[in-house]
């Protein structure tokens, strides 16, 4: 039987339908997928980033100096490191642990004398022999202008309160103090830190008078720091006053050049010699009470204001980013 021409044409006509309808929902299903793959890719980019902001941002740093970390202090953690257990020569940033061990074995209100002796070492910070003044104060100034005199003087006092046999000759009194600076290394897990003199002075052209890594420096300001903050306040002022027990008032220079290169800057200290090279330590804050410690060894001399600014800025991005 023939078909009526009226039911081929409906039946091409429903046909056709089913058909146009069979691609309009393949194309909505297609695209309800790839919507969602993407946002899922979306998610897992953006949680990664988040999961490692550090690598992103410090990757393109480039710094002169032959180590450095980025320390989170309240989080325990490197945001960045750079040869950070290599063990080099510490300078000047020796005089932290002097003045953290100093600190510890005696009172701050100590009366400290200098004599023929501290004024002797390498360097002048002003201070002529029969200077009194008081130990929290002389801290301050020797940690600010990087006083060698003053440190050896602070050792010495300090040293007669620590020896075994009561308070002995200049040399043995230092000798008690360094070794007491040993101890304190070793007791706060420092495993790449020793001190033969309290400055860090160089004691030839191939020994250094302190050495550490990176990351023991960064870990021993954050200690030193948390112990006696009123000490090391100073080091983020421009310039700092000291007075004599007869009213002689000194003014001293801070040695670090990156003051205002650091934002929130807590405290800091500088250490340089022919051996070492440049070293640089600060802590700052970078908001709601996260103190960074941003240490660099064997820099340059301006090399190391550079490096740890760069690094300052780019600890702080990767905060900000992380949240």
């Amino acid at each position: 039987m023939t078909q009526n021409p009226r039911h081929r044409e409906h039946n091409t006509q429903s046909y056709a339908l089913l058909v146009i309808l069979g691609i309009v929902t393949a194309i909505v299903l297609l695209t309800v997928f790839l919507t969602e793959n993407s946002l899922k890719d979306d998610r897992s980019v953006s949680e990664e980033i988040r999961s490692q902001p550090s690598r992103d941002v410090f990757d393109p740093v480039s710094i002169e100096a032959r180590a450095a970390i980025v320390w989170d202090v309240k989080n325990n953690s490197a945001l960045f490191q750079k040869n950070d257990e290599a063990q080099l020569p510490l300078a000047s940033l020796t005089k932290i642990m002097t003045a953290l061990v100093a600190r510890e074995s005696v009172d701050g209100r100590l009366l400290v004398n200098i004599d023929d002796d501290d004024i002797a070492v390498e360097g002048d910070s002003g201070f002529v022999s029969g200077d009194s003044f008081n130990l929290d104060d002389l801290l301050s100034y020797t940690l600010l202008v990087s006083s060698n005199d003053g440190a050896e003087a602070i050792a010495s006092a300090a040293g007669a309160f620590n020896a075994p046999h009561g308070e002995g000759s200049t040399t043995e009194n230092r000798a008690t103090f360094i070794e007491r600076m040993n101890i304190r290394a070793r007791e706060l897990g420092l495993v790449q830190t020793f001190f033969t003199n309290p400055t860090g002075l160089d004691t030839s052209q191939y020994a250094s008078g302190g050495y550490g890594s990176a990351r023991d420096i960064a870990r021993l300001f954050a200690s030193a720091i948390q112990a006696f903050p009123n000490i090391f306040e100073a080091t983020a002022y421009p310039t700092f006053s000291i007075e004599t027990t007869e009213h002689r008032n000194i003014e001293g220079e801070n040695t670090n050049e990156a003051l205002d290169m650091i934002p929130n800057l807590i405290a800091g200290k500088t250490g340089y010699t022919d051996l070492a090279g440049g070293n640089l330590v600060v802590a700052f804050n970078a908001g709601l009470n996260r103190p960074i410690i941003v240490a660099v060894l064997g820099s340059t001399y301006d090399g190391r204001f550079r490096d740890v600014s760069i690094l300052s800025e780019a600890a702080l991005k990767a905060i900000a980013f992380s949240h």
